[in-house]
């Protein structure tokens, strides 16, 4: 439904979405087991950051960001 309905901005409807979306993630970090170790030792911390630092190398880098900060500063 529309939030013009009841009267409400279209801007209702994004924020809506947004805090469905917030509940939605903060549920499933909540069930998440906090001190869990697979069948090697690590925790499923050390196995997020391996994926996540794994996506990342996969990523291309479109700037130097070393030059950029020689040339234009780093504010």
């Amino acid at each position: 439904m529309s939030p013009e309905l009841f009267g409400l901005h279209n801007n209702a409807e994004i924020n809506t979405n947004q805090l469905v979306s917030e509940r939605l993630l903060q549920n499933i970090l909540n069930v998440q087991p906090r001190i869990v170790t697979d069948i090697i030792g690590k925790s499923i911390e050390d196995i997020y950051e391996e994926k996540a630092l794994f996506i990342q190398s996969k990523i291309p880098i479109f700037f130097d960001l070393e030059i950029l900060e020689m040339k234009y500063g780093s504010n």
